[in-house]
């Protein structure tokens, strides 16, 4: 039987030391995605038959077992580092565009607010102008667009006085 072999099935015992368990642990690494699936069941077999063992181990090793779990479980650790910034990106990509769409609907209300006032003010304005210009005419006797143009009247203007006049 090949010397990689005798690893993993000399792993299936009570009697595991934490060499044995870092070399299977390590070795499980290495392999292809389908074997690493095989090997991480073996693992768990491991790991369930050696509880005992290993809480021992992790109270004598103190920091050294820790620094032991985060090299085994580096790329579990990444890929849960890389998914949970993936998730808080979209969330607050989400979040942004959500706000962005309720402020744009306000700015739309707002441009067409203004808009609305800019046109009742034209038209007052329209109004203002036309009035003036039909008192100025009353009062100066005018009754011709030239003599209203003379006057600085805006050519609309004077032609919409002399038709009211």
């Amino acid at each position: 039987m090949a010397e990689d072999e005798q690893v993993w099935l000399r792993s299936l015992t009570k009697r595991l030391t934490p060499a044995q368990y870092k070399n299977v642990v390590k070795q499980s690494e290495q392999l292809a995605e389908r074997e690493r699936q095989l090997a991480e069941t073996v693992i768990q077999v491991m790991t369930n038959a050696n509880v005992e063992k290993i809480d021992n181990w992790k109270e004598r090793v103190g920091m050294y077992w820790k620094d032991t779990l985060r090299e085994i479980m580096a790329d579990d650790i990444e890929e849960i580092k890389r998914e949970a910034v993936a998730e808080a990106v979209a969330e607050v990509t989400e979040k942004a565009a959500e706000k962005a769409a309720v402020e744009a609907a306000k700015a739309r209300e707002e441009v067409k607010t203004e808009a609305e006032k800019s046109e009742k003010r034209g038209k007052v304005r329209g109004i203002n102008a036309l009035s003036n210009a039909i008192l100025l005419a009353r009062e100066k006797n005018y009754t011709t667009v030239d003599e209203l143009l003379a006057a600085g009247i805006e050519c609309e203007v004077a032609e919409a006085a002399v038709k009211l006049l």
